[in-house]
């Protein structure tokens, strides 16, 4: 299995508070890992530091080259008067898909989270559909790594159930987190 990440000696501390510290960690191709923990640990700043939007007060990430990796956030915000379709559109067309092919592509990873209203407005969504529609976003660009951050908040059994199968059958691998 080809190694996706690489961290060293990572620390991170918030005022006198370290969330960690001394910190290693591997990811490779086809793995899934949990981290599970109370509110406050520095789960959610691992995954921005593993993603790099957050840098680590000491030590180092290293990415496979050309790695893509999607993140789906605890909240996503979306333009609430787009419909779901427009708003898978516009993320493909971000992740440098074409125009025609990021039609199909939207249609089809709606399809496969449930969708079967592409013309839905945002705004009607429920909280549990709204996350929905944030993991098929973010798996448009054909991710080799998925960081959740508590993805089954707002999801009812149905969505659960749903995101299970998603990722028991997933070819990416992913990281994610959750209190469960």
């Amino acid at each position: 299995m080809s190694l996706l990440i690489n961290a060293q000696g990572l620390s991170k501390c918030y005022s006198a508070k370290p969330l960690f510290e001394g910190l290693s960690l591997s990811i490779h191709e086809k793995e899934k890992i949990a981290l599970v923990g109370g509110n406050g640990v520095g789960k959610s700043t691992l995954l921005k530091i593993l993603s790099k939007q957050v840098k680590p007060d000491d030590g180092l990430v290293v990415h496979k080259s050309h790695l893509k990796v999607a993140i789906v956030n605890q909240v996503k915000r979306f333009d609430e008067q787009l419909t779901v379709r427009d708003a898978c559109y516009d993320y493909a067309v971000k992740c440098g898909i074409s125009e025609d092919e990021a039609h199909v592509t939207a249609s089809i990873q709606l399809s496969l989270a449930g969708f079967t209203d592409e013309n839905v407005r945002i705004s009607a969504l429920s909280g549990g559909w709204k996350k929905r529609l944030s993991i098929a976003c973010s798996l448009i660009g054909d991710p080799d790594l998925v960081f959740f951050d508590e993805p089954t908040n707002h999801l009812d059994l149905d969505g659960v159930l749903w995101l299970q199968d998603l990722m028991n059958s997933s070819r990416f691998s992913w990281v994610t987190i959750s209190h469960d």
